[in-house]
Parts: C-alpha cells; structure tokens; sequence
C-alpha cells in the first residue's frame, strides 16, 4: 500500500516530525511504501514533495486559520488553499 504523510512541515526535530517519521518507518517496516508532502521539508526526507504553499505561514494558510474561528465564505465562492494543493499534487512526481 503506498502511504501519504502530508503535514505543513516536516523539518528539525519537532513533536509532529518525529512521530511522522516514527510511522513512516513502522509502514515501511510492514511493507508499505511511505512518501511525504509539506510546505517545509528536511532534505533527507524522502521521498517527498515539497509544496510551499502548505506551509504554515503562507498568506493563504494564515487567511484559512483565521477563518476557521471567525467567517467562512459561503461555500463554492471561492477554491481553497488545500483544493489547489491537491491540484498541485496529481501531475508532480515526488522527489526521491
């Protein structure tokens, strides 16, 4: 089975990377394949899609924070950042 991690960032040596990788290697020890994708990536982490725009200080990803606890546009108005981040993945080929 190939398995996706898909995070803001997966960089240093923060709670959320080390568990990501943690169950990576688990995945992989039962025979899966593990890939990953964020807005932020440690270079030996792979393989992997680096995709800016899910970082979490890009504008959209702060405007989409915001308004989660306050207004959200009627739905269908506009797309969202994590719609386009899933356009941005289909044609790319992960880095290895």
């Amino acid at each position: 089975m190939n398995i996706g991690f898909v995070s803001t960032r997966l960089a240093g040596t923060d709670g959320v990377t080390l568990e990501t990788l943690k169950w990576a290697r688990i995945c992989r020890d039962l025979g899966h394949s593990a890939f990953f994708c964020a807005g932020q990536l440690d270079p030996e982490i792979s393989p992997a899609f680096l995709l800016p725009e899910a970082h979490f200080t890009h504008p959209e990803v702060v405007a989409s924070i915001r308004n989660a606890s306050g207004s959200i546009p009627a739905r269908g108005k506009q797309p969202t950042n994590s719609m386009r981040c899933g356009d941005a993945l289909r044609p790319a080929s992960p880095r290895s």
